[in-house]
């Protein structure tokens, strides 16, 4: 009797708790995690997704009676809390293109995801598979011609964010209309507010509702507080400084609150220097924002000038500055009242381009990959599918990134203090900083850190998430010409580090996995909307459950079993931030057969072994001297990867086949004059040319010879290189 009374109470909580509002608060640890069961002897991935509940069976007595078929799956954890099941095609035929073969499954569409099961086989479904609405970024309705008997069936092409491409073919055309209306309803939403993370609320611990991740501890953890040179700044309390930073920014004690203002108003958008860590040995600094308002009249700022000067520490002779663009986009800008500081202006300043291209460059990358990856088969040779995989140059651009980061880690460590920026300083910039941080503090390569270092440089410092994936009414431009897979490819930049050391990390690959698909999902209010103002004014943590607290109570799927805690860096060398690069199968294959991800590991070390693995900071980063100074050299325990007067030989890159538009040379009024016998610029141009020559791209002394021509790279500045609208980052 006790049993039965037991499964009736348990019933009866499950249907309440599908007609449930928002504010009702659900246990994660009983409805949120789904885990299959691998098959025996089987690597397959184990999802800790929640709509992800392949090889899992359900009972279902009659499909069509919505409200029981809601309560029994709500019960048997096949959907979530505030979930709900609004329509059921049966008999309509799936595929996922270039992963599985067309099956005839029955369709339920919630206002959550696209859940697709099995035909009952003794009465129970199999789960295939599960597309949440969100990710969902195209619908293109058609008609598919059967290979058997020639009918042209009414069908819709599902394009997803993920990458992956579905054909659902329906019985009749009015089935397909009804489906394609409901699809968009849910995908595309009219506002923010109508996403699932909205309706499902899902938080275990009471005491982190309506609580924002406190970076401010993270600051006093570096003893920013008391560091007599800084203070924290609160003029962004209710974001009259810059509406797109966080509350809480530490500026140098020397700059008064007016100073900081004045500041705030010649960076673009209000994106002033903001220091985000603090060398707990050297006391060097490292600080982010976006370009200074420059123009081509050449404005000018003392306060600053003043802000960059007093960041230096008292061993440091000059102040570094990396521009994170190609110097062509950041002179371009300048057209535009943006630009990049002079050393003419900025007394004791050095100016460094890492020429990260912009976020179409990484679009198109990506997309290329993308049909690539969808397009590997098993007849597809290996030499074919390396070939493929060069052409997207998608390792080309993880490779810039962590070229930049090893650099920026480098003069970090050296004691030197550095600013980086881009245009608007919420993309290549957070790419830069965090990655950088990641190497040197080892707080940040645990669960809670790297929790900590997500929340602060990427969700509280204004990376437009909503804009780059395309959440909600974000969705409106179908042409996508503000998307960009800037924080996937971050994540992709933290795994190629994460596989060079893998005992350094406390978490794992599972965590990177489920964070990319919760990107897309909206289950989660914490990727949500374009900035920490935008979160606070549509009340996220009170409304929504957070993405940290399910990773937080379920950490032991997170945690790498081989982590071994050290205070030791870990600052990739120059050979193994370019030359052992390898493609995220588990990411970009995730959908593909077992055995096609074995065959498809894409790794590159070609580098013979009696030759220097060292090559030229020029490959991915311009200076706009010549100049060479001793305390730019890299320290002695780690291996060279930017000294302009190390004599390097050609690194061969593999992977960086084919016109490449991510090296930009120094404009000619720039050049030493000819005929210059100076040992830094002759070896500097030397190692320039080999590395051009291994990317079939110009080098600098070619591109001085064409004074007066035009470059390449010139001809690939056009208006989508420049900051169209209000999200883009050229």
């Amino acid at each position: 009797m006790s049993e039965k009374k037991d499964k009736k109470e348990k019933k009866d909580k499950s249907t309440s708790s599908s007609s449930s509002s928002c504010d009702d608060s659900v246990d994660l640890s009983e409805v949120v995690l789904r885990i299959p069961t691998p098959k025996s002897k089987s690597k397959r991935r184990a999802s800790v997704i929640p709509y992800i509940v392949e090889e899992r069976t359900i009972e279902l007595q009659d499909v069509m009676d919505i409200v029981t078929t809601n309560a029994k799956m709500l019960e048997e954890g096949f959907i979530l809390p505030g979930e709900e099941i609004k329509n059921i095609f049966e008999s309509v035929k799936v595929k996922l293109v270039g992963c599985t073969k067309s099956k005839t499954c029955i369709i339920f569409l919630t206002n959550f995801q696209l859940l697709f099961l099995s035909v009952p086989k003794l009465k129970r479904h199999r789960a295939i598979h599960g597309v949440p609405m969100s990710t969902i970024s195209r619908l293109k309705p058609f008609y598919q011609e059967s290979t058997k008997s020639k009918e042209k069936k009414p069908a819709i092409m599902v394009y997803c964010k993920d990458g992956r491409l579905l054909i659902i073919t329906f019985p009749r055309k009015e089935e397909r209309s009804a489906a394609k209306s409901f699809i968009a309803r849910y995908a595309f939403p009219p506002s923010s507010q109508q996403l699932f993370a909205f309706v499902h609320r899902a938080i275990s611990n009471d005491q982190e509702v309506g609580k924002f991740i406190d970076v401010e501890k993270d600051y006093i953890r570096l003893s920013m507080s008391d560091d007599p040179n800084l203070r924290i700044c609160r003029l962004n309390a209710n974001f009259e400084l810059c509406t797109t930073y966080p509350q809480i920014l530490v500026v140098p004690s020397t700059l008064t609150d007016q100073e900081v203002q004045q500041v705030a108003q010649f960076r673009s958008r209000g994106r002033m220097p903001s220091i985000v860590w603090r060398h707990p040995v050297k006391k060097s600094l490292l600080a982010r924002s976006s370009q200074p308002c420059v123009g081509l009249k050449g404005n000018r700022c003392a306060a600053d000038e003043k802000y960059v000067s007093a960041m230096k520490t008292e061993s440091q002779s000059r102040m570094w500055i990396f521009d994170s663009r190609p110097q062509l986009n950041a002179v371009a800008n300048m057209l535009r009242g943006g630009g990049y500081e002079s050393e003419n202006v900025y007394k004791d300043c050095e100016l460094e381009f890492n020429n990260i291209e912009n976020i179409h460059d990484m679009r198109h990358s990506l997309e290329s990959l993308v049909k690539v990856c969808r397009e590997a088969t098993e007849t597809k040779t290996l030499d074919e599918w390396e070939r493929d995989v060069a052409a997207s140059k998608w390792l080309v651009h993880i490779r810039a990134v962590m070229v930049a980061s090893v650099r920026t880690a480098e003069l970090l460590e050296k004691g030197e203090s550095i600013l980086v920026h881009c245009s608007d300083g919420w993309d290549r910039t957070a790419q830069t900083v965090a990655l950088a941080e990641m190497m040197l503090d080892p707080y940040y390569r645990t669960v809670d850190g790297f929790i900590l270092i997500v929340e602060k440089e990427w969700v509280q410092f204004g990376h437009q998430f909503a804009l780059r994936c395309g959440h909600g009414k974000a969705m409106e431009n179908y042409k996508e010409g503000q998307r960009a897979p800037i924080f996937l490819q971050w994540l992709d930049c933290v795994w190629q580090i994460l596989t060079m050391y893998p005992t350094r990390f406390e978490f794992n690959e599972t965590l990177l996995i489920a964070i990319s698909e919760e990107l897309f999902a909206c289950r989660f209010g914490t990727f949500l909307f374009d900035c920490h103002r935008e979160r606070v004014e549509n009340s996220v943590p009170e409304r929504t459950a957070s993405f940290w607290s399910f990773v937080k109570l379920h950490k032991d799927l997170f945690t790498n079993n081989e982590y071994t805690r050290t205070d030791e860096p870990i600052i990739p060398t120059e050979q193994m931030a370019t030359n052992v690069l390898r493609l995220w199968t588990n990411y970009h294959l995730k959908y593909k057969p077992e055995e096609i991800r074995d065959q498809r590991v894409y790794e590159k070390n070609t580098v013979d072994s009696g030759s220097s693995s060292s090559s030229s900071n020029g490959e991915t980063r311009s200076k706009r001297s010549n100049t060479s100074s001793s305390s730019s050299a890299p320290s002695n325990h780690f291996a060279t990867i930017s000294s302009s007067t190390s004599k390097r030989s050609r690194p061969e890159m593999p992977f960086s086949a084919g016109d490449s538009s991510s090296s930009s040379s120094a404009p000619p009024s720039e050049a030493a004059p000819s005929g210059s016998d100076s040992p830094s610029v002759s070896h500097r141009d030397a190692a320039l040319a080999s590395s051009a020559e291994a990317l079939s791209i110009d080098s600098p002394a070619k591109t001085r010879k064409k004074k007066g021509s035009r470059s390449k790279t010139s001809k690939k500045t056009k208006p989508a290189e420049s900051d169209s609208g209000s999200g883009s980052d050229s």
